[in-house]
Parts: C-alpha cells; sequence; structure tokens
C-alpha cells in the first residue's frame, strides 16, 4: 500500500468520524462548540508516549487527523454510540492507556488496533484495524457484535452458521477474520480468545452506516449510563415529531428539545405524584415482614423450651412481635386512608390537571437554571474558554426551559382554567415531619405524642412483667427491664427537646445543633 492510499484511508476514517458527531450536533445531543476537528499538534512527550505502547506509525498519525468531543466545560459527561463513550487519544491516563485493552481484559490489542470509542457502562466498543482498515462493534457483556448489518446476517442465517457460532456448520461467516495473527488471537483462562475472533467490515462502510443509522433513526444519540433521560424508545417519536425523519426539511431543534424537555419533565410529575403509592407500598412491606414466620417460630420455642427462660423468652418476643405488628397495622391503616385522599382508586394523576403538575416542575427547573447562568456569570474563572462553554451551555438550556414554561402555561389556561393543585395528605403528613425538626410549636406536639407512646409501652411492659414466675425466668425479666429503662431514657431526651423549643420560642434563639439533634425513643 502506497503512502497516497494510506494517508487517504486514514483521512476518509477521520472525516466520516467528523461527520458522525457534526449529525450529533444537529440531533441536539452536542453542542458544535464541543467538536474539536484536526489538524492535532501532538506534543513531544505525547508523541513518546505513543511510541513507548510501540503504536503503529499509522495509528499515530490517525490520532492526528481524528475530531475529538471535548465538553469538560460543561462539567456532565456524556454518552457516545450503543452506550460507549467518547475517545480522545490526546488524554494519555484515562482514554489512550484504556484503549488498549477498552474491555479490561488484561490483554493489550496488538499495536495496528485501536479502540474508537470507550466502554463505558459495560456496553459497546468500536475497535478499529489500521492494517486492515475494518472496524468491528463489540458488545462487552454478550461478546457477539452489536453492528446492525452483522446482526441481521447472522439473524438471516441463523441455522447456517458453523457450530463454533451456535449454528449447523453450513454457511461461513463473511465477516469473520480468516487471517488473524497470533498477536490478534491472543488467549487467557478468564476470558477465552480475548480480542480474537470479531466480526468485522470495511470502515468507511461501517462509518457510513453509523450515519444512516442517525438519519433514520435506527440509533439515536446516548442511551448509556451517562445520558439517562435520552432514552431511544421515548426519543424516536420525538424526532419524527420535529421533523428530523424523514422529512428533514422541517426539521427544528429547539422544537425537539421543548419536548424533551417537557417529556422529562411530565416523568418526574408522575414519579413526584405516586409518592402515596410508594409509601403505602412500603407500609405493606413492613406490615408484612415476618408477620407469620417469626410468630411461628417463636411459638414453636415455646412448645419446645428446655427450661424455664427458655419458654419465657420465647414468650416474650412473640408478646412484643404481636404488638409491634399492631403499631404496624395502625400504620398501614393510616397510610392507606392517605393514599385514597391523593390517588383515588390509585390514580394519582387526574387528566385535566396534567399541565398543572408538568408546570409546576418546569417551574421549578426554570428557577433553578436562573439561579445557576446568575452564579456561574460571577465566577472566578470568568471569560476562560471552559466558564464560556459553560455558560453557553446553560444559557441554552434556560432557554429552552423557558420556552417550555410558555408553552405548556398556554395550555394549563385552556385545561386548567381557575384549578389549582392540591396539596397531597401525604406531602402534608411528609410536612409536619419536616417541620417538626426545625419548628418549635411543630416539635413540641410530635414530641408530646412520642412521650405519650413512650410512658404507655412502659405500662405495658409492666403489666406483662407481672406474669413472669419469681424464679426461672431471670434473662427475660433483666431484657424487659433493660427495654424500660431505655424507653425512659427515650421519655427524657423528648422532654428536653420541648424545653429547648419553648425556650426558642421566648427567645428566638434558635438551640446550638438544631431542635431535634437528640436520640429518638428506642422502638419508636
Amino acid at each position: 500500500m502506497t503512502e497516497i492510499t494510506l494517508q487517504h484511508r486514514l483521512q476518509e476514517v477521520a472525516n466520516l468520524m467528523l461527520k458522525i458527531y457534526q449529525t450529533l450536533a444537529e440531533m441536539e445531543y452536542l453542542d458544535p462548540s464541543w467538536i474539536v476537528p484536526s489538524p492535532h499538534k501532538m506534543d513531544d512527550n505525547l508523541l513518546a508516549k505513543y511510541k513507548s505502547l510501540d503504536l503503529d506509525p499509522a495509528l499515530i498519525h490517525l490520532f492526528t487527523l481524528l475530531p475529538y468531543v471535548d465538553n469538560q466545560g460543561i462539567g456532565e459527561p456524556i454518552d457516545f454510540f450503543q452506550g460507549s463513550e467518547f475517545f480522545d487519544a490526546r488524554n494519555v491516563e484515562h482514554h489512550l492507556n484504556d484503549s488498549r485493552d477498552p474491555m479490561y481484559k488484561d490483554i493489550s490489542l496488538p499495536p495496528w488496533r485501536t479502540a474508537l470509542s470507550r466502554m463505558g457502562n459495560h456496553d459497546s466498543v468500536i475497535f478499529y484495524d489500521v492494517r486492515r482498515n475494518m472496524i468491528a462493534i463489540q458488545d462487552h457483556e454478550t461478546g457477539s457484535s452489536t453492528d446492525h448489518v452483522i446482526r441481521a446476517w447472522e439473524d438471516d442465517h441463523r441455522g447456517e452458521l458453523p457450530r463454533e457460532y451456535g449454528g449447523q456448520g453450513v454457511t461461513p461467516n463473511p465477516y469473520a477474520l480468516t487471517d488473524e495473527t497470533p498477536e490478534e488471537m491472543v488467549t487467557t483462562e478468564e476470558h477465552g480468545n480475548g480480542y480474537g475472533g470479531m466480526m468485522w467490515r470495511d470502515a468507511p462502510d461501517v462509518l457510513r452506516d453509523m450515519l444512516g443509522w442517525y438519519e433514520q433513526l435506527v440509533e439515536t444519540p446516548g442511551g448509556g449510563s451517562q445520558s439517562y433521560s435520552w432514552e431511544h424508545e421515548v426519543l424516536v417519536p420525538l424526532y419524527k415529531a420535529a421533523g428530523w425523519w424523514p422529512d428533514r426539511e422541517r426539521w427544528d431543534g429547539e422544537v425537539f428539545l421543548v419536548a424533551k424537555t417537557r417529556r422529562e419533565a411530565a416523568r418526574k410529575a408522575k414519579h413526584h405524584a405516586e409518592e402515596p403509592l410508594r409509601r403505602l407500598s412500603e407500609a405493606e412491606a413492613r406490615a408484612r415482614m415476618g408477620q407469620s414466620d417469626g410468630q411461628e417460630d417463636f411459638r414453636l420455642r415455646m412448645e419446645g423450651a428446655g427450661t424455664v427462660d427458655d419458654e419465657w423468652n420465647a414468650r416474650w418476643n412473640l408478646w412484643n412481635d404481636l404488638r409491634v405488628q399492631e403499631r404496624k397495622s395502625k400504620e398501614l391503616e393510616e397510610v392507606r386512608r392517605l393514599t385514597e385522599i391523593d390517588c383515588p382508586g390509585g390514580v394519582c394523576q387526574q387528566p385535566d390537571e396534567l399541565p398543572l403538575w408538568e408546570l409546576g416542575v418546569l417551574k421549578g427547573e426554570y428557577k433553578s437554571a436562573k439561579r445557576s447562568i446568575v452564579g456561574h456569570r460571577t465566577s472566578d474563572k470568568k471569560n476562560s474558554p471552559a466558564w464560556k462553554m459553560r455558560l453557553s451551555f446553560l444559557e441554552k438550556q434556560g432557554r429552552i426551559l423557558k420556552r417550555a414554561v410558555e408553552e405548556v402555561q398556554r395550555e394549563a389556561d385552556r385545561m386548567c382554567s381557575g384549578k389549582e393543585l392540591k396539596t397531597s395528605a401525604t406531602e402534608m403528613y411528609r410536612k409536619s415531619e419536616r417541620e417538626a425538626r426545625e419548628e418549635p410549636n411543630a416539635l413540641i406536639k410530635q414530641q408530646g405524642e412520642w412521650i405519650e407512646r413512650g410512658v404507655k409501652d412502659i405500662e405495658d411492659l409492666r403489666e406483662w412483667m407481672k406474669q413472669l414466675p419469681e424464679e426461672g425466668a431471670e434473662c427475660t425479666k433483666a431484657e424487659v427491664e433493660h427495654r424500660i429503662k431505655e424507653t425512659e431514657k427515650g421519655i427524657e431526651t423528648s422532654k428536653r427537646r420541648i424545653e429547648r423549643a419553648k425556650e426558642m420560642l421566648e427567645t428566638g434563639v434558635r438551640p446550638k445543633g438544631g431542635l431535634f439533634w437528640m436520640r429518638q425513643i428506642p422502638g419508636l
């Protein structure tokens, strides 16, 4: 291969990678300013590092031609293709070193191969072979190709694949290399054939197909652990509605972002509205916990007890378990009552109130975005490239949120005129819990209730102790007496909290450490 041919090959790969990044920018996933095109001047230290890894000179040259994505200024990582992460050969510590063993198999790639993406959270990796000018896209967990062309061929020929690929041994896979060298087929006991045996296609074909997959929404941006809000199933209809496919002339990126922002706000609002159902589920789980197995065990221990103390210890545990169970059941009844108020029949959001729910989330996020912009503008690192990148990112977020708020406000005015969302009974309960930690009168009320409960517990414990025999149940007596003493300590703690709250009401001065920062009554 001539030098001109090699240069053309490498430049074509770099150009196609740039087009992919530019497509992601058109899809409103990347900001164009984050894309750093070639050529890159590598300093002597970086070149020395490449040579220390014994990299193929053609691969080193490719690193000077590839575009890179640098969004460090925004302070938020992002994913690349199929949940992988962007690769930057200039970043030695993380990207370059990882690219030699991108799936952490304790095996280095041969010097003429590199990763063009990082693995991310056990997702796919794009591999490039500079000698063959081929690309493989391999999934970390399954070990299979995630190249849609190869997967389609394998699906069509599943029953005809060679036995080593799970088939009947008829048709050889045209994407399997037949000339891999020993360096490419290194094996280990833990990882088998390492990085050998992958399925490959011509690099330009794969990269052009990747462009087509994005353009036709076979693939969508993100999809990994760093971009949880970019879910493929959610994004496809939003992209289509905003004109990305099939009629690109209608494409409006900001319309897409507003729709995506609204979709996320609606999801958050739904999650918030369903808090009563989750609280009910938790209360039901607590009520079920140990409800039958533990009590049956205590009864069996009573019947099979070898000593008086063993028998009464089992009786004590059964009585106490039943008492706790009764308290859990009462709690469950109250939670059910509150849940039915908030979510009658299990429905937490009424259809005619949906815009109000969404608007509440969006207004909160828009307010937060405006605070972030103001705070960033007063930063000490003002006017640095990273500062400007972050400011641009925040301002765009604010602009999209403002449009979303205005859009939903119009819907709310039309559909929900004069209506307001009531504060849920569950939220009022949570609020009373929070206020009891900070607001003196609320804390006095709460602690008074705790004292009443503690006094009742002590009365019940002493009444139960009356049935203990005078001899032979010493351990059980000691355990019950210990519980009484601990409850008495808790009552004293609550009394001190009340004193501090009253002192605050009189003086207006909050005690050091706050009102609530004291031990609660054990078991309550």
